[in-house]
């Protein structure tokens, strides 16, 4: 007996999508459990059991819904039609992805200025077009792919009418954090920042630029775990062995439906290549300081500031 999809059952298939949005579900919370963290090859055991429901479940929704579409629209319509429509969509949908930037922000975020030159173009070799002062009204329109030095170039707009294009490390945050800004500008300081940092104990009133700036405050210092010793100093570099390596960042999840996600990214020359890692931060304090990144923990003592 053989099921012919395109001839599914409206009911049995928002069924259907439902369970393989459900057996998703079940699987992320698997894979993001406590549970994996502390018990070791058990664990292991479970987040491959979690990334099997993932597949499964992205598949029988997948699946079950484009058969049930496609399905019902042939039925009405007839073949040709929808596969010419289909390819329609296809092609707008490709020239829009080719001329409309996919990074522009939904509304214009407001920054302050650490270094007002303006260039033509996401590089320093393109021409400077303007020098603003540091009290100038500037609003970030969307980032680039362009980075330099870890830091991303966006495209602002200042002068109410004007475009051009700032580096992320001459830009520093006011009331609205983005990721690849340099910190939280001097004028828009709090008197009082987080003194702990813990990732699953977050008040939900608690503003994301908030956590960044508490961040970077408590960061700086030397840290040691049993392995390695390293220095975060407060220009964002990282030291080893009293010379200069690389640097370091702090990113935060786009998504703050739930819990922050605050993610230490490490970019620096190791002993045999160039390394770029990204580390979520569970938990931070005056002296210790937890790391994650897949299944493995990381611990660090603050040794001295």
């Amino acid at each position: 007996m053989t099921i012919n999809l395109k001839k599914i059952g409206h009911i049995t298939a928002i069924i259907l999508i439902i369970s393989g949005l459900l057996i998703v579900w079940i699987g992320q919370s698997m894979i993001a459990s406590d549970f994996v963290s502390s018990n070791g090859v058990l664990g292991v055991m479970v987040v491959i059991l979690g990334i099997l429901f993932m597949v499964g479940g992205a598949l029988l929704t997948i699946i079950t819904f484009i058969s049930w579409v496609f399905g019902t629209l042939v039925q009405h319509f007839g073949f040709k039609v929808v596969f010419l429509a289909a390819g329609i969509i296809g092609l707008s949908f490709y020239i829009y992805k080719i001329f409309v930037p996919t990074s522009s922000f939904k509304d214009p975020i407001p920054v302050g200025i650490i270094d007002g030159t303006i260039y033509s173009g996401p590089a320093f070799t393109e021409n400077k077009v303007t020098v603003l002062t540091s009290n100038s009204s500037i609003m970030l329109i969307r980032v680039t792919d362009s980075i330099v030095d870890g830091y991303p170039w966006f495209q602002i707009a200042y002068n109410q009418s004007s475009k051009g294009y700032m580096w992320g490390g001459n830009l520093c945050a006011q009331d609205a954090w983005v990721n690849g800004l340099s910190g939280r500008c001097p004028s828009h300081q709090q008197e009082k920042t987080m003194t702990k940092f813990d990732s699953y104990n977050i008040d939900s009133s608690t503003k994301p630029i908030d956590i960044i700036d508490a961040i970077h405050k408590m960061l700086p210092g030397h840290w040691q775990s049993s392995t390695y010793e390293l220095e975060f100093n407060e220009q964002k570099e990282i030291v080893y062995d009293e010379n200069v390596i690389g640097r370091w960042f702090v990113e935060i999840d786009d998504d703050y439906s739930y819990n922050y996600e605050v993610w230490l990214k490490l970019q620096y020359n190791g002993k045999y290549s160039y390394q770029s890692n990204r580390y979520r931060i569970s938990n931070l304090d005056a002296s210790f300081l937890g790391l994650k990144k897949g299944l493995d923990y990381d611990f660090y003592k603050r040794i001295k500031d």
